[in-house]
């Protein structure tokens, strides 16, 4: 089971990581200050939530 799962989550957290990384690049070369502070504000939320379900999932309560 752990090792059908491990290949899917890793390519998930691949695409994950690059989505915020092409993002933050485009906001940063294209956009104005107040998109670079969007993304960059919505990177730190989301990795926030990812934090939580992380403990979620892997503490006991």
């Amino acid at each position: 089971m752990i090792k059908k799962i491990h290949p899917i989550t890793g390519i998930i957290g691949f695409l994950t990581m690059l989505t915020f990384w092409t993002s933050t690049a485009y906001s940063e070369l294209f956009g104005t200050h107040a998109s670079v502070a969007s993304v960059k504000m919505m990177v730190l939320n989301h990795y926030r939530l990812a934090l939580v379900g992380f403990w979620m999932c892997f503490s006991k309560y």
